[in-house]
């Protein structure tokens, strides 16, 4: 588990969360914990499923292949849903719209089952720009216009 936080409030939260729903510390899975210092980047590379929300994990999760779940249930279907990003982009990652729905994606995972057909071409193209390899001759161009705009 990667917050932005794990320290003061946020800890207490997620460690009452974690003993709420595991159990005491020696009752959890041996390959589960909730760091802030390890870098995203290497988590999602060291992992074979990723669950994220509102995050640019999302986007680069799907940029090293790994299968990934965003969860649009509870108060993100409540309350918050106006603040969800990438709700255009529901078919470039696998959506679990409850609970059990969730329970049920990451058992696929595990089972060796999930079925991922997920297109998230527009996404990449919409967030990285286009992958016609002219990147850098877009971005010289901002720049001297930027320049230009200043001068």
């Amino acid at each position: 588990i990667k917050p932005k936080w794990y320290s003061g409030l946020w800890k207490e939260l997620i460690d009452r969360a974690l003993e709420r729903e595991l159990g005491d510390y020696d009752m959890r899975p041996a390959n589960l914990f909730v760091t802030d210092t390890q870098a995203a980047q290497d988590l999602i590379h060291n992992s074979g499923l990723v669950v994220a929300f509102n995050s640019t994990t999302i986007v680069e999760a799907i940029l090293q292949k790994k299968p990934t779940i965003v969860p649009w249930y509870a108060e993100a279907a409540g309350q918050y849903q106006h603040n969800v990003f990438y709700k255009k982009y529901e078919d470039a990652f696998l959506v679990a719209k409850s609970e059990k729905e969730m329970e049920t994606r990451v058992g696929e995972f595990i089972q060796g089952n999930l079925v991922d057909h997920t297109q998230p071409e527009q996404l990449l193209s919409d967030v990285c720009g286009p992958h016609d390899g002219k990147s850098s001759e877009r971005i010289e161009r901002a720049i001297l216009g930027l320049q230009e705009a200043v001068i």
